[in-house]
């Protein structure tokens, strides 16, 4: 079957040739979950000018500035375990055995950390994996058994058990800055950063939780969606802000609990509501910017992370010969249509972030208008490692 490089649509914005590319790059692949690309700043999406207003993503739009953009990413499968196979193997879900939550990859299918080792690479994997049993072929790996926790988070790794105290986004950049501390220095490599946040529920750090309390974030123009002139399944789904999402493992508010027994973070979030008492849609609304806002603030918490890898790139020499990407599993809804989550294939939950930096290869501020799937990403890393796809 036929793996596509997206090499082409990289140089084709290229300052340089792709034959003088900088031989043997290192490559960091930053990986999170259910990030939509429309709470980017860098990209032009309905909330992103809220996001630039309010740095949502400052370290992720410093890498878009540095390097590519690409408007058209998608995914053909837009749940997490199938997404990440396909990322995995260049292949989509029919073909690598993939097709739903808790499916492993067909046994002998190519994955393509396997061709990254035989190319000389030094590879490692940290944070969420979500793929059972599947092994990840990398040299080292740590990773987040299931969704894992937001605090406190527990992982496996070649070495043995893991337990780190602290909020998951900061626990898994520590755990990828000290693989890069003590990486073997002789070799090329690459490292797959996986970031659990911002997937539901929706926890952030302390840090962040009253971050964005005086602002309200715009809403998108279908909240209320009638659902006109459309399939009749569009009515009858799981999605709904409005039926589908709880007040209490969503959004953390307790109506019947004394307030001395919810966590202090979020006992000013329950008295505003006990006050408020909102119903019909003033508790949609209600529920939209309590959810998104707590999204966000997760984003956040992944943001931090791609600069604090950034900085160490810089720091320790490493940022001029290594290509640094920037995605997510698939988007996310974040009220269209009166919805959140993922899976149903509408441009929302298919349309994912993809950002790359190549210094000396890829232009800054570029933005290719190929097309692009998650499928691309295997051969595509193992082009750039010189390696047999």
């Amino acid at each position: 079957m036929l793996r596509h490089s997206l090499l082409g649509a990289v140089c084709a914005c290229a300052l340089l040739a792709a034959d003088a590319a900088p031989a043997r790059p290192n490559i960091v692949f930053i990986f999170s979950d259910d990030h939509t690309p429309q709470t980017i700043g860098a990209y032009d999406l309905w909330l992103s000018p809220f996001c630039r207003e309010q740095r949502v993503t400052p370290n992720i739009d410093r890498l878009a500035a540095a390097g590519a953009l690409f408007p058209n990413s998608f995914c053909g499968n837009s749940i997490c375990s199938p997404s990440r196979a396909a990322v995995l193997t260049g292949l989509h879900s029919h073909a690598n055995g993939v097709r739903y939550l808790g499916e492993e990859i067909a046994p002998g299918t190519w994955k393509f950390p396997t061709a990254l080792r035989a190319a000389g690479y030094q590879t490692a994997v940290i944070g969420k994996w979500h793929l059972g049993a599947t092994t990840s072929e990398t040299d080292f790996w740590c990773l987040l058994p299931g969704q894992g926790a937001y605090n406190d988070p527990s992982f496996t790794s070649t070495t043995g058990a893991v337990r780190r105290a602290g909020y998951v986004s900061d626990v898994i950049t520590d755990l990828s800055l000290e693989w890069l501390e003590s990486r073997d220095r002789s070799k090329p490599f690459m490292l797959m950063v996986h970031h659990k946040a911002p997937h539901r529920n929706w926890t952030p750090p302390e840090r962040y939780a009253r971050w964005l309390d005086d602002v309200s974030v715009p809403e998108p123009a279908t909240l209320f969606d009638d659902y006109a002139n459309r399939a009749s399944v569009h009515k009858t789904q799981k999605l709904m802000i409005d039926a589908d999402m709880t007040l209490g493992s969503d959004l953390k508010v307790y109506p019947d609990k004394p307030l001395d027994k919810i966590p202090e973070m979020y006992r000013a979030r329950n008295e505003a509501f006990r006050a408020i008492n909102p119903q019909g849609k003033a508790l949609v609304r209600w529920k939209y910017q309590t959810y998104l806002k707590d999204y966000l603030r997760c984003v956040k918490s992944v943001d931090d992370g791609v600069g604090r890898l950034l900085d160490y790139l810089d720091k320790n020499g490493l940022a001029g010969n290594t290509v640094v990407i920037y995605a997510a599993d698939q988007g996310f809804f974040i009220g269209e249509h009166g919805w959140f989550d993922k899976r149903w294939i509408l441009e929302e939950s298919i349309h994912m972030p993809f950002i790359i930096r190549w210094p000396g290869v890829v232009k800054p501020g570029s933005r290719p208008a190929a097309m692009i799937q998650n499928i691309d990403y295997a051969p595509t890393f193992v082009d750039i490692a010189g390696g047999q796809i």
